[in-house]
């Protein structure tokens, strides 16, 4: 589940009426200030991969590979941390917005918080996951003497096409 899911599900939930007038001005503005802070992170993250690119031109083999599993690992930190602090901004906006709503009980505004920290949670794991498995994945290709760099680009490409595909269903 992307990001945007996780977004678009946190402003679902509460009813039209409870949302209506000024604060759907404001969840308004919180979510495209919450759009603005994605799509900039996701450039940052592009610029920075654009530059690490550049940077292996110079390198043997063993240094690219060494490199690339660094970059991956911390681009997936960055990733992760970037994510916790936007689901923690939605719980925050969401738990003020719980606190004047006077059409659900306390249970039922304890029941949407820990919904949604559950599924951040399990989208936590299942992210943690793919990393793992790529990062497998990753190793076996590099170790595999026995391919060219193209057929190894192509392994990757096609095993991110598999993920994708078996993700989708």
């Amino acid at each position: 589940m992307g990001l945007r899911v996780l977004i678009g599900v946190a402003m679902i939930v509460v009813s039209h009426s409870a949302w209506a007038g000024q604060r759907g001005e404001e969840r308004k503005a919180f979510r495209e200030e919450q759009k603005s802070k994605v799509k900039e992170f996701q450039e940052n993250m592009k610029s920075e991969n654009k530059e690490f690119r550049a940077s292996l031109k110079d390198l043997t083999d063993e240094q690219k590979k060494a490199a690339i599993e660094s970059h991956r690992q911390k681009q997936f930190d960055k990733r992760k941390d970037f994510r916790g602090t936007i689901h923690q901004e939605n719980q925050d906006f969401l738990a003020e917005r719980l606190k004047t709503n006077t059409k659900l009980t306390d249970a039922q505004k304890e029941e949407l918080t820990t919904f949604y920290k559950a599924q951040y949670d399990e989208n936590v794991a299942f992210r943690d996951k793919q990393h793992q498995e790529n990062m497998e994945f990753f190793e076996k290709i590099a170790n595999d003497d026995g391919l060219s760099m193209e057929q190894k680009k192509q392994a990757l490409k096609d095993h991110h096409q598999q993920q994708k595909t078996e993700n989708s269903d």
